[in-house]
């Protein structure tokens, strides 16, 4: 089964899916497991304003 959820919350994204794509401005940035979207140094530049 596969269904869509658009979500800010990171928590919830980690506990509920299983693939996630983060996309940025109607961009793909990076799709794969929460621990590869926490390891991508655009995620965390985008979403949490760190930088890369």
């Amino acid at each position: 089964m596969s269904f869509l959820v658009i979500e800010h919350d990171m928590e919830m994204v980690r506990n509920v899916c299983d693939r996630i794509v983060f996309m940025d401005s109607g961009r793909v940035v990076i799709s794969g497991s929460f621990q590869d979207i926490v390891r991508n140094s655009e995620v965390m530049q985008t979403y949490l304003g760190r930088p890369q």
